[in-house]
């Protein structure tokens, strides 16, 4: 985190607009999240732990900062429907790889709570082109996601894991 303030701040012509765009592009982000979330009309607490994990891994954000950044974002994402101006965003200041990790985490929190609900897939698929991924990447991003979930949610896996192999 640290060396991301310092790249930051040391840009040769910093303005006011740079720290906004800063904080637009991390309350899009939250928003992305917390849509995706509460499609389903319930925001469950394994979806707000996944939330919360990528905003601290990705960030660095305390813990009390992600939990005012995600009410932010839910009380934004309640007001609004359309999250196009939060994609617009995030497209004008994310590179294509960045919303390609983007999309992969949305994914996340669409299996954080075990269950895929089809209005859950319909908005990753609405998502993925509106960000710029091709809609040929869809199945594999899914797949790797999907892939790297169940090496932990492998019931022979915890098993052993709970008896301390």
């Amino acid at each position: 985190m640290w060396n991301k303030i310092v790249d930051f701040v040391s840009k040769d012509e910093l303005t006011i607009n740079d720290f906004a765009a800063e904080e637009d592009l991390l309350l899009a982000t939250a928003v992305l999240f917390v849509h995706t979330a509460t499609v389903d009309e319930s925001f469950h607490k394994k979806e707000y732990d996944e939330i919360h994990k990528f905003l601290m891994e990705r960030f660095g954000f305390s813990d009390n900062m992600i939990e005012m950044l995600i009410k932010h974002a839910n009380r934004t994402n309640n007001e609004i429907l359309d999250v196009d101006h939060f994609i617009e965003i995030l497209n004008r200041h994310m590179s294509l790889d960045a919303r390609r990790t983007l999309a992969k985490m949305i994914w996340y929190v669409v299996l954080a709570d075990g269950v895929v609900r089809p209005c859950e897939d319909r908005l990753f698929r609405d998502l993925c082109p509106r960000l710029g991924v091709p809609v040929a990447e869809q199945g594999a991003i899914k797949d790797e996601v999907m892939r790297d979930v169940a090496k932990y949610e492998d019931p022979i896996r915890k098993i052993l894991q709970d008896a301390g192999f």
